[in-house]
């Protein structure tokens, strides 16, 4: 796992590739470049912005990575390394969980290769989900340890989990229920659930005494709000038996995308699963069906609760995959559960990590193919660029359709979407920057009307580039603008 992973990641590497809401973090690295600060300054304010405030710890981290980059670019991609890390804690938990060195080296390849959440694999900026991960693993481990001193670490490092991303803070009922039997006591009880209470205190006390900008991503009030938890039961059924089911079919076919050195490692791969498999056994701990089945129901819905509890939705596309790191660690779980109670245990799990394995490869790709889509358009936009500088600049092309039919994409990876990106774009590809942001549709009505009331789109003059038609056109009011969407 750990060779076939540092392939990925060193072809990611290698292309550079940033995508989305790292390109909009990148822009900082940038800042710095022009405008140096010193480092004590820079990590305060980092960490004061309205999106690191509800996160400090992972904050913290990201904000040294930052500034660290400003002398080396590349060495933003040391994020990676904490998704290495959460694989390894799952591997740990799973050793202490189910007593076997072979589930627990299969429950992490699982982990590294599963396509729910696929993002905290590939973006730079979700080391929080990972190190959410990593120090919730551990949490679990020490609970399992069923002493008052490991109720206490177990506890500090769940508080350190919601504190790098709250994605786990639901899974608090599980740590309570995981207290042994004969240690349950008040004391202990309190202590579990002590994180909760250290939560509620940070959001509501300490975050708006410290930061201006205090952010609230949790919105318990939205338990009660019906119709919006219908919505969440419809994308999550969605999610889950059409998404889900479509990206894996796009996964596997894009098998007709790889390279020589994509078959090889691939290759490489599937023999050492081969050999791996033929000495291991898969016995685990005595689960009957009916055990198994309210399990998989109770892990289910506490994974997905999150999204009860804030203004999260469930979807498995782009970058909105990102909240579902507990759905992945979860999902790992089930997966030993259900196959160890079938009658081919190895053959199953060995069939799945090899598709696993084509997916994995082909979301790769696709990551690439991404941000080389951005960086050809900005090229392409650079070359019709005239020589007077436009301070507003807009890009005209069929997002939907390359995200939806481009059988390059597996999840519908990221692609140029919103005016934060633009920035890092221009500096990537030598173009003096612009505020600039995409627009997709040529329904001239519905666009027309949008530009009357959106201020981007007021402020004459400006330029639009049409990517399909590789021209550029000079807006300078709003028959001009009319005049775009009837050429």
């Amino acid at each position: 796992m750990l060779f076939f992973g540092a392939y990925i990641y060193l072809e990611i590497i290698y292309n550079n590739v940033i995508l989305i809401d790292d390109l909009s973090l990148f822009r900082t690295v940038y800042d710095l470049q022009d405008r140096p600060e010193s480092f004590f300054p820079f990590i305060i304010k980092f960490i004061s912005s309205d999106v690191m405030n509800a996160r400090p710890v992972s904050g913290f981290l990201s904000g040294c990575i930052i500034y660290i980059s400003q002398y080396y670019s590349r060495f933003y991609f040391i994020s990676y390394f904490f998704f290495f890390l959460a694989t390894y804690s799952v591997f740990k938990l799973l050793k202490e969980y189910y007593k076997n060195f072979s589930l627990a080296i299969i429950g992490a390849t699982l982990f590294g290769l599963i396509p729910i959440a696929s993002v905290i694999q590939f973006s730079p900026i979700m080391l929080n989900a990972n190190l959410s991960v990593f120090f919730y693993c551990y949490s679990l481990i020490f609970l399992m340890k069923h002493t008052t001193k490991s109720y206490l670490i177990s506890s500090l490092l769940f508080t350190l989990s919601f504190l790098s991303y709250e994605i786990f803070l639901p899974f608090i009922i599980i740590n309570v229920i995981l207290i042994n039997k004969e240690k349950i006591s008040f004391k202990n009880i309190m202590i579990s659930i002590s994180p909760v209470l250290v939560f509620i205190f940070y959001k509501n006390i300490i975050a708006p005494l410290i930061f201006v900008n205090a952010n609230h991503r949790e919105t318990p009030g939205n338990i009660f709000e019906i119709k919006r938890n219908l919505e969440i039961i419809q994308f999550a059924a969605k999610a889950y038996f059409i998404d889900l089911p479509v990206s894996i079919k796009k996964g596997l076919l894009g098998i007709q995308y790889f390279s020589v050195l994509d078959f090889i490692i691939l290759t490489i791969f599937i023999l050492a699963n081969i050999i791996f498999f033929r000495n291991i056994s898969f016995e685990v701990r005595n689960f009957n069906k009916i055990k198994s089945f309210f399990l998989i129901i109770i892990l289910f819905l506490i994974a997905n609760s999150i999204y009860v509890f804030s203004e999260y939705t469930p979807r498995f596309f782009d970058f909105d995959n990102r909240t579902m790191a507990g759905v992945r660690l979860v999902s790992v779980i089930l997966f030993i559960n259900a196959v160890s109670l079938s009658k081919f245990p190895k053959i199953i799990t060995l069939i799945s990590l090899i598709f696993l394995g084509i997916f994995s490869l082909s979301s790769k790709n696709a990551w690439n193919y991404a941000n080389e889509f951005n960086n050809k358009m900005f090229s392409q936009l650079k070359n019709k660029l005239p020589k007077k500088h436009y301070k507003n600049v807009f890009i005209f092309y069929d997002y939907y359709t390359e995200k939806k039919f481009n059988p390059h994409f597996v999840m519908r990876e990221p692609i140029y979407s919103n005016h934060y990106e633009t920035y890092s774009l221009c500096k990537r590809n030598n173009i003096i920057p612009f505020y600039g942001k995409p627009f997709y549709s040529k329904d001239k009505i519905k666009e027309v009307s949008k530009a009357k009331k959106d201020p981007d789109f007021t402020r004459f003059p400006y330029l639009i580039f049409d990517k399909s038609k590789n021209k550029i056109f000079l807006i300078n009011n709003l028959n001009d603008y009319v005049s775009f969407f009837n050429s």
